[in-house]
């Protein structure tokens, strides 16, 4: 009997659950839409965004970051490495006239311990000849004439023992000269040397990076979330006699991975938005640079022109203008060359100064900012968390793992902006989310409460003839849950394809639907009926049958 007036009244207000089943297929639809849009925005605003740029810059350990960030001169930064220098020359030539001191209070010390055992030894001598003369009783005269002959040896045997001494001396003072000679001269000489070979082998490994090395950031953890990534070396070059800076760098870096993956990366794809008149950058050509259009325009230079570049030893290399680019940076008043040609003028093989890195990222949030100030900080739980999730610092923090000899900086400021759209671009659809499902349900209500008071007859006479409350509700309810029904199935699918249509429309890619929105769009539909059909339903309960049947 139930259903029998279930079939009944569906048939009956037909348009009117027509109308229902469309309000709620509109509001899931969008709904659907924006939630698969919501899910997917990451992704898709990240990809969006690294088109404009990196937001890891790797440096060596040793070079200073003060020096970038307040553009500290060279000449100061060498007078200090100078200065460290002679510092340790000094130290070591005080250590080797230490040394030499040393060796002369060793000399000295030794003729004023054969000067004490030669006096002990003649004062031992002289005491025995007296005795053996008291001994003997020997005449006054033979005792004279033995002084005398004492005397005599005394005198002969002191000048050949001072001679001999004075001797010595003059050998271990001689001797001392001839070892001092070669320490002050070759020894010196040869410290002098090591010490800047040292310093040379320091300041390579302090102060450049392996090109060799960087293929290293493809294989860390979150490998496949590193977009691109570039290296550059800087030197001055002179122009017609200006002096203007020429960076080397890969435009289009095909690298063989050890784990068989092949990767193309380069400044071509790094920096996508410059503006170029002419052909990109080819690596296999060292005859052809990239330009600057402030640059181009002092020099008068044109697409095709050749001019001389003048390297920091005086060689000079022809080069011809494979392209002028605009970048709305300081890029533009430079030149940017294959890297190999760069190393080659400054005598740098297989080194870089420094490299750019774009990774798709998480927003930070406290855990990730507690780890970028202190990794130790954090529990074993809170380090796998942060460690597998593919927030910034734990991805600069895996580059440093693979790369021991160098500091990856996040671009906080390109970081901080890619959180902050992301943010609220996530928000903005949640927002516009609950509006259109709040349309909806409006909506429903007022069709709902339409369709009571045009049954409001048939609703009292039931009412009359001893149906419950509860009972009429229930048959409400399921006519509207199966108009819903319909509806939200017709309005999940076409959100699919209206989430896609904008994925393509926005981002020029498709939308992954992720598989939480369809419990989602069931909620939805659940909450869009009963929030639309509460108004009705109250209405509902308040009809009395005797003033609906009498007027």
């Amino acid at each position: 009997m139930f259903w029998k007036m279930l079939k009944g009244a569906l048939l009956r207000q037909k348009r009117k659950h027509i109308m229902i089943a469309f309000t709620v297929g509109l509001g899931v639809s969008l709904a659907t839409a924006m939630l698969g849009v919501m899910f997917d925005v990451g992704d898709k605003v990240n990809q969006e965004l690294k088109s404009y740029g990196a937001n890891l810059n790797i440096i060596p350990k040793g070079a200073s970051m003060f020096g970038d960030m307040y553009r500290v001169e060279e000449s100061l930064q060498d007078s200090v490495q100078d200065s460290a220098r002679d510092s340790t020359r000094n130290s070591t030539r005080n250590s080797a006239q230490d040394d030499d001191d040393a060796g002369e209070r060793q000399g000295h010390a030794g003729q004023a311990q054969d000067s004490h055992e030669y006096g002990h030894e003649h004062g031992q001598s002289d005491g025995q000849s007296l005795g053996d003369q008291a001994d003997s009783g020997a005449s006054q005269i033979d005792q004279v004439s033995l002084d005398d002959q004492d005397s005599k040896i005394d005198q002969v045997s002191l000048t050949d023992q001072d001679g001999q001494i004075d001797q010595a001396s003059q050998i271990n003072q001689d001797s001392l000269a001839d070892q001092a000679s070669p320490i002050d001269q070759d020894s010196l000489a040869d410290q002098d040397g090591q010490i800047d070979q040292i310093d040379g082998q320091a300041d390579l490994a302090n102060n450049y990076i392996l090109e060799d090395e960087l293929y290293k950031i493809k294989m860390i953890f979150w490998a496949y979330n590193i977009v691109d990534f570039a290296p550059y070396l800087t030197i001055p070059v002179k122009v017609n006699g200006e002096t203007v800076s020429l960076t080397g760098t890969w435009f289009n870096k095909h690298l063989s991975l050890p784990t068989g993956d092949e990767v193309d990366t380069g400044m071509t794809a790094l920096k996508s938005w410059w503006v170029l008149e002419g052909a990109p950058g080819d690596d296999g050509d060292e005859t052809s640079v990239l330009v600057g259009q402030e640059l181009a325009d002092d020099l008068d230079l044109k697409v095709g022109d050749g001019f001389t570049l003048t390297a920091p030893g005086g060689k000079n290399v022809e080069v011809a203008v494979r392209a002028i680019f605009e970048s709305g940076s300081e890029d533009e008043s430079g030149i940017f060359a294959p890297i190999a040609l760069a190393q080659r003028l400054s005598s740098k093989p297989g080194l870089v100064q420094r490299a750019e890195v774009s990774a798709l990222t998480t927003p930070d949030n406290d855990l990730s900012r507690r780890a970028a100030q202190n990794p130790g900080s954090l529990t074993r739980v809170e380090w796998d968390t942060w460690y597998c999730t593919a927030y910034i610092s734990s991805i600069a923090y895996q580059i440093e793992e693979i790369l021991p000899g160098v500091r990856v900086k996040p671009m906080l400021r390109v970081s901080q902006s890619e959180g902050a759209i992301l943010s609220k671009t996530q928000l903005m659809i949640i927002l516009l989310t609950i509006l259109t499902l709040l349309c909806s349900a409006l909506a429903i209500s007022n069709l709902v409460t339409a369709n009571i008071m045009e049954r409001s007859v048939e609703i009292g006479l039931l009412k009359a003839l001893g149906a419950t409350g509860l009972a009429i509700v229930m048959l409400v309810l399921c006519e509207i849950s199966a108009a819903a029904f319909v509806g939200g199935i017709a309005g999940y699918l076409t959100g699919l394809g209206l989430a896609q249509f904008i994925g393509l429309s926005v981002f020029g890619a498709t939308v992954s639907v992720k598989a939480v929105v369809i419990p989602i769009g069931v909620l939805m539909v659940l909450v869009v009926t009963l929030l639309g059909s509460l108004p009705a339903l109250k209405a509902l309960l308040r009809l009395k049958p005797t003033e609906v049947l009498h007027g």
